[in-house]
């Protein structure tokens, strides 16, 4: 898969993910973990998850930053 195509498939993934969570299929502990990984992996960017969070959910940059810190502790404590 090209690098483009991969980028699309990423975004839409976490598109899907944060569609999900607005919709209250899945919470905050399975939507963030997972685009921590994408950003830790440079998939995607912290600036493309925000606008991400804001289109689907109306989630504000400072709670993606707060959620995303909150995921990097935790995760730290494993």
């Amino acid at each position: 898969m090209n690098d483009i195509m991969k980028k699309v498939s990423d975004e839409s993934y976490l598109i899907k993910m944060f569609d999900d969570f607005r919709l209250g299929y899945i919470n905050k502990f399975e939507v963030y973990p997972s685009a921590l990984k994408l950003i830790k992996e440079k998939r995607i960017t912290l600036k493309r998850v925000k606008q991400i969070a804001w289109m689907t959910c109306k989630i504000p940059s400072n709670v993606v930053d707060d959620r995303i810190e909150y995921m990097q502790i935790l995760e730290n404590q494993l």
